[in-house]
């Protein structure tokens, strides 16, 4: 019986999770469209000569970052991808350092 408790708990941490991850997603392309919309609702509607080409790009360029910001969401939120680039980081930084002990070596003589 207890088995079948901690099966179900994991399911349910796990499905959490993704409906977590998904809810941020969602949140993430709307906090990042929404500036965009509006910008464009107003130039339709209302009056578009209002409009700098400034104040009309600014919004294009954060609703387009969307894309960048819900991968980097992703990442973060994954242990598995988050813990590979840690130490894909890490084994970078040590042969690095070991390059340049080389160089120094090398310029010492």
């Amino acid at each position: 019986m207890t088995k079948i408790i901690i099966i179900y708990i994991g399911i349910y941490n796990l499905q959490f999770h993704k409906i977590k991850i998904n809810f941020f997603s969602i949140g993430i392309f709307l906090i990042s469209w929404t500036p965009y919309a509006l910008v464009s609702m107003y130039s339709a509607f209302i009056d578009s000569n209002d409009i700098t080409p400034l104040v009309a790009t600014l919004p294009a360029m954060f609703a387009k970052s969307s894309t960048v910001l819900s991968s980097i969401f992703y990442i973060l939120s994954n242990k598995k991808i988050l813990e590979k680039i840690i130490a894909d980081s890490e084994s970078i930084s040590l042969s690095l350092n070991n390059n340049a002990k080389n160089i120094n070596e090398m310029t010492s003589l």
